[in-house]
């Protein structure tokens, strides 16, 4: 994470770790939820961070930062 931190710089990497945060958790709920996995057994933690700074990469700071916005604000903020 410190690397990426070099090349993404501190606010894309803010962002990088809540997209994987969020990825992380709604995918661990849907595997918990098909019983693919328990609560209780671990998951890994990586490939989350990897696709996330890929999805920074490929989509524009402002789109995500707004999608995320929205996602927090759940859709009541007024821009």
């Amino acid at each position: 994470m410190g690397a990426m931190g070099l090349y993404f710089g501190f606010t894309n990497i803010i962002l990088i770790s809540v997209i994987a945060f969020l990825l992380g958790a709604v995918i661990g709920m849907l595997l918990v939820i098909c019983r693919s996995k328990n609560a209780s057994q671990y998951m890994a933690f990586g490939p989350f961070i990897v696709i996330s700074a890929l999805i920074t990469i490929f989509v524009p700071f402002n789109i995500l930062f707004d999608i995320l916005i929205t996602v927090f604000t759940l859709g009541l903020n007024k821009r």
